[in-house]
């Protein structure tokens, strides 16, 4: 995670290998894959920033709620609350009871049933029969190529 974070602070725009690595390569995990894209996620949220206009600064609201009011309750914060803020369904800030009633699950379960709903929503976008065809060709040839063991 901290070698993507300078990748992520550096602009880059494409990351080969990004997501779901382990031990430079020798493995892969579809829990790390999960985990990953949600990092990614939260990087790309951190990478749009903050805009500093008059009306994501809400001065307006935060002098109509006056000192000692409760601005998180506004209509200002209400209208721009589910866009503004992300809440990772991964990484939970949930307190102790919250988690321990909710039945501990870990960031590894959640993870596991991350990938397998990516896995469940995944739509085929389809491959060009012309394309398809080329790389079937391809791949007779190369094996052909291939000397086989046994002569």
């Amino acid at each position: 995670v901290a070698s993507l974070w300078a990748t992520m602070l550096a602009g880059t725009d494409f990351v080969l290998h990004a997501a779901g690595w382990l031990e430079g390569g020798l493995v892969a995990s579809y829990e790390k894959l999960a985990f990953d894209l949600e990092v990614l996620r939260q990087m790309e949220r951190i990478r749009q920033g903050i805009a500093a206009d008059e009306d994501e600064l809400a001065f307006d609201a935060i002098a109509e709620a006056g000192p000692g009011a409760l601005f998180l309750a506004s209509p200002h914060t209400m209208a721009r609350f589910k866009d503004s803020l992300y809440m990772s369904p991964t990484f939970l800030t949930t307190d102790f009871a919250t988690w321990d009633a909710g039945g501990r699950q870990t960031v590894e379960s959640r993870s596991n049933q991350a990938w397998k709903q990516l896995l469940e929503s995944y739509v085929d976008p389809g491959l060009d029969d012309a394309v398809d065809e080329e790389l079937r060709t391809f791949m007779v040839k190369r094996r052909e190529e291939i000397p086989d063991d046994d002569e």
